[in-house]
Parts: C-alpha cells; structure tokens; sequence
C-alpha cells in the first residue's frame, strides 16, 4: 500500500493539566507530487478528543497542521505516560479535487499513539512513589525535568524527601539531571538506606540504549577487602581528620555531592570550616554581598547557598536601588545633545551618578549637568502567572520608558532602555551588606 503522507511524530505528547483543556500539535506532509491528498482523523475516544480539522485537503508536496485538543478532565489518567486507551487513525486518499466529505473509499495510512507527559503528572508520580512511572515520563520526554523552573525542581525535591523510598526516588531524580542547587541538598536529609549504593546502577543513555554507571570515587575508595566482601566506607578507613582535608580540596560542586552519601558524610561536609573557605572564593571580587549573610546563627554552607541563589535573582526590590549608588550613562540611540553632555560620551569627567530614596525620589550629583533640579520619582512594577512564574518586571522613572531588569557575573544590577543605562556601583565592601533582610526567591 503505498504511504501519501507523512507524520510529524506518531506519538502525540499531551501536556496534561487537571481540569484544564490541552492542545498537541501534529503536522502532516504530502508525499504525493501531482495530487492533493484528502485525510480525515479519527479518534477511539471521541468523549475525551477533538480534532480540528477532522479532515482536510493537503496539496502536492506541503504540509498542514492538524490539533488533536485532550477536553477538560476531572481526574488523572488510568495509565500514563502511555496511553492504552486512546489512540488514533488518519485514512488518506488520493484526489485530483473535490472535498474530502465526498469521497467513499479511504485508505488506512498512519496510526498514532497518545502519552501523558507534564510536570503536574511527574509531581503525582514522584508524590505516589511510582518510580516506574517517573522513569517512564523522563524516557518519553528527556527534556521533562530541565524544562522545569528552579521553584518547581526545589519542589519536586522537597515531595522526593518524603517519601518512604526517598532514596530510590531522589537517586532516580538526581541522575536525570533535577536542577537544583545546594542549598536543597543541605535543607534536606535524604534516606539512601533503600538504596544498594555497592552496586552499579544502571542508566540510560541520550540515544535509549542502557549504560552501566561507574561507581563515584566516594563509593569505590576504600575497596581494599573486596576479596573477603566488605566495602569500607572511605570515612571509616581515613577518619574524620583526614577525609576533612581532602574534602577541602573539593570545589563547592563537589564537595555538595558528598552531602548525599550519609548521615555521618553530611555532618562532616557541611562544617563551617569547608565552607568559610568556599565563601572567601565566591565572594572575592563580587559587586554586592546580600544583608542577610550577616543573620545570627547562619551556618556557611547556607551563606553559599543563599548567597548563589540572589546572584540569580533578577527581580529588584527597593532596598536593591536605595542601597546602592547607580552609574547613569545615555545609550547610542539618545539625542545628541543629551549625549554631549554625557562624561561617559566625551570621556572628560567622572561618570554621572543617580540616587533613589525610600520615599519614592530619586536624586543626582549637584554638578550634574543633565539633571536640571527638577523632580523625579520611581516605580517598581512587578506582575505573575498563576503558576506563580514573573510575567512582567521592570522599573520607571517618571513618565519616561521602562527599564528591563538584568543581572552581571559579578551579581552587578543593570536596568536599561533605548535611551539610558543603569549600573549599580559595586559596594561588596559596605558594612552589613545590601538588599532585602530576608532570601528573595
């Protein structure tokens, strides 16, 4: 039987949302060169499918595109990411014109099959402890866990730690590659007691085929008595003392792996004495510190974590533009007599400054020649989705554009439109540190 047309993919991936309706989208290809090919979709489920167009005309050698739409469901799927019960079946037929209504002989051409694939359904999975489920969805979309947000990874990691196999579930995680920084790992205390950590797990690899994953160095050391069958824990053999210099050789990434290997590897990792010296790296010749580094009581593995966390953030908050002093410049595209009287232009004297204020004022240096002594205000607008995701951010001044929000490598703010830029003056210094009082994230 000869095959007219040609699918995107044959398996459609619905991105599934309790109670809400999804759409996935499914492209077809003539693979005729003198005919139109006619095509109708039909469903083994038309209580829960639409199809729009449920059949159509294709010209010679194009393509269309068809929506397979999932209808609002009250409950989770039976089974998933596979789908036994749904599926469905495009008949083609060649025609020279005509539409697809009148024709009476079909032809059986490609059959599709339907996953259930989203972070609602992984979040339901990894909240059962189907380990089975979990490692299905991430073989069907490898894309699942890195498409998802820094809150909902933290989250994901949080509900893995309660379970009562909590250490199969987060080994299974933390090996797709779950994004989520040390400072999860240390809030946390997940139970490896389920898990055979002497045995080498298998995995699979990027093209479906299985890998054998080779044990960790913190997991093989040690293996002097394999012959009478004892692995040796390298904190056991070594002691303490020694395992604490060697794990102050460790960069900050490896040295928070380690806090996953036991009760007894957490403690020793997560000493202040590791840490002073990671945070003295980090911090060596950033612009801002974070005021709350200085909270009583924070231990330093903390203090890195929080602190890597607020170098990502790029939400500005107020205490953000009153603390720091702002280098002010105009930008190519700004008039010429403004740009003229710009030091960061004609290169002759110090930059200009702006200062905002808690009382909504912003204010500049009394030799500025810009300024002119006339009043300014500022506002910050910040807006969200209801998945709790920023849909819009930025800061203005007075009534002239807004500026988009960015952050530098050194944790430096910047905001900026077409017309001007600003820069916050690097102040690691400053005794106390700057920002907000509490985490942002």
């Amino acid at each position: 039987m000869e095959k007219l047309v040609e699918v995107s993919d044959e398996v459609v991936p619905i991105d599934f949302v309790l109670g809400t309706k999804c759409r996935a989208t499914v492209r077809l290809r003539s693979l005729s060169a003198t005919a139109s090919i006619a095509f109708k979709v039909q469903t083994s489920s038309p209580h829960k499918f639409l199809v729009n167009p449920p059949t159509g005309l294709i010209p010679p050698l194009t393509q269309t595109t068809i929506q397979i739409i999932l209808k609002p469901q009250p409950q989770i799927p039976s089974s998933f990411p596979r789908s036994t019960d749904d599926r469905f079946l495009i008949h083609t037929a060649r025609v020279g014109s005509g539409h697809p209504g009148t024709i009476t002989s079909w032809t059986y051409d490609v059959k599709l099959k339907v996953v259930f694939v989203s972070p609602f359904l992984l979040r339901h999975a990894v909240n059962t402890g189907d380990c089975d489920a979990v490692r299905s969805m991430i073989k069907v979309q490898r894309m699942l866990l890195a498409d998802l947000s820094t809150r909902e990874a933290e989250s994901l990691y949080r509900v893995a730690n309660r379970l009562d196999n909590s250490g199969d579930m987060v080994s299974l995680l933390l090996r797709a590659r779950l994004k989520v920084d040390s400072i999860f790992i240390h809030l946390v205390k997940p139970d490896f007691s389920s898990v055979n950590m002497s045995k080498q797990t298998e995995v699979e690899d990027e093209s479906g085929s299985p890998e054998t994953k080779k044990p960790s160095p913190a997991k093989s050391f040690g293996r002097r008595n394999k012959k009478d069958g004892d692995l040796q824990d390298p904190l056991t053999v070594c002691g303490s003392d020694m395992m604490l210099m060697i794990l102050s050789h460790l960069d900050a990434h490896s040295l928070a792996s380690t806090l996953l290997v036991s009760q007894q590897w957490r403690t020793l990792a997560s000493s202040d004495t590791i840490w002073s010296k990671q945070c003295e790296e980090l911090w060596a010749q950033k612009a801002h510190l974070p005021r709350f580094l200085r909270t009583k009581g924070l231990s330093k593995l903390s203090a890195y974590s929080l602190s890597v966390e607020d170098g990502k953030r790029t939400r500005v908050m107020k205490e953000d533009l009153w603390d720091h002093s702002w280098e002010f410049h105009f930008r190519e595209m700004a008039p010429d007599y403004w740009r003229n009287l710009d030091p960061y232009w004609t290169g002759e004297d110090p930059p200009m400054h702006r200062y905002f204020h808690p009382d909504g004022s912003q204010t500049a240096d009394s030799n500025d020649q810009v300024w002119g002594g006339h009043e300014s205000c500022y506002s910050i607008v910040t807006s969200f989705l209801a998945n709790g995701k920023m849909r819009e951010h930025y800061v203005r001044i007075n009534r002239w554009p807004q500026m988009r929000i960015s952050r530098r490598q050194d944790w430096g703010w910047e905001m900026s439109n077409h017309l001007y830029c600003y820069s916050s003056v690097p102040d690691a210094h400053m005794q106390g540190g700057t920002g907000p009082f509490l985490p942002i994230l």
